[in-house]
């Protein structure tokens, strides 16, 4: 678990998605888009999981 999975409670799992997310969106491109969509993503992701 390189980023500590959900064993450090509910608000480091969703600062985890995004984080990746984020990472993601940086490797397909530095983009400004890119960015955005990595972003969104992450917060649909954080809201699906509340």
């Amino acid at each position: 678990m390189p980023l500590g999975g959900n064993r450090l409670g509910e608000q480091r799992r969703y600062l985890n998605l995004m984080v990746t997310m984020l990472l993601g969106g940086l490797w397909h491109g530095a983009g400004f888009n890119f960015l955005i969509w990595a972003g969104l993503h992450g917060l649909y992701l954080c809201v699906n999981h509340l």
